[in-house]
């Protein structure tokens, strides 16, 4: 989140209104600092982890049938491999990237 963004997003819109949009705002002390506040788009957050869960289970269950999205599966994965905050795509996008390639390999040795 920039802090830019998110002072500009929580000056203009109270808390409740942040809440219905699937933002989440903490404040945070850091020292040296102070006190900043950080918006986090939890909806946002959501969606990812469940796409990335949905394509994972897509692999598992379909396997092969993915060869021809295989390459775009591949570049949508790769920069989730580096989510700071999300853990679980992380782990998701960590566990699928091999299993993709392995798919691709399989084709293509057939």
């Amino acid at each position: 989140v920039q802090p830019a963004v998110a002072s500009d997003a929580t000056a203009s819109l109270d808390a409740q209104e942040l809440e219905e949009q699937g933002i989440s705002v903490f404040e945070v002390h850091h020292r040296g600092v102070g006190t900043v506040q950080v918006a986090v788009n939890t909806s946002e957050v959501q969606e990812k982890e469940l796409a990335c869960r949905t394509l994972m289970q897509y692999t598992l269950d379909v396997g092969p049938l993915l060869v021809p999205l295989a390459p775009d599966i591949l570049r949508a994965m790769e920069p989730l491999l580096s989510t700071r905050f999300l853990e679980d795509v992380r782990l998701v996008a960590s566990w699928m990237l091999p299993r993709v390639v392995e798919i691709m390999r399989d084709a293509w040795q057939a």
